[in-house]
């Protein structure tokens, strides 16, 4: 998979904090800004799936479009004090797990 570059501007004191927090969480901003993103992003698609299953009223349709085996998710997972990054394809991993 071909890596991209996320570039953002942030003041010097967002910056310490943030910088901060993350050595008391014993992480990188990298690790950090990837895993909290992952989480919103899932929090987002679990309002948008309930949102629409209350617009349109098809939760088996819904249900089987979480469950399809071809539809493609990913998960973040913490193992031994190291992130890991997976791809997945229905309910299995796609490839190997990959380190943050």
């Amino acid at each position: 998979m071909a890596k991209h570059r996320i570039s953002i501007d942030i003041e010097e004191d967002e910056h310490k904090y943030l910088k901060m927090c993350c050595a008391k969480l014993g992480m990188t901003i990298k690790e950090f800004v990837i895993g909290a993103t992952i989480d919103r992003v899932d929090s987002y698609e679990d309002k948008w799936m309930l949102e629409r299953w209350e617009r349109d009223g098809t939760r088996d349709e819904i249900e089987r479009e979480r469950n399809d085996v071809n539809r493609t998710s990913y998960e973040l997972e913490k193992v031994d004090g190291r992130f890991l990054f997976n791809e997945m394809k229905g309910n299995k991993p796609v490839g190997k797990s990959r380190e943050l």
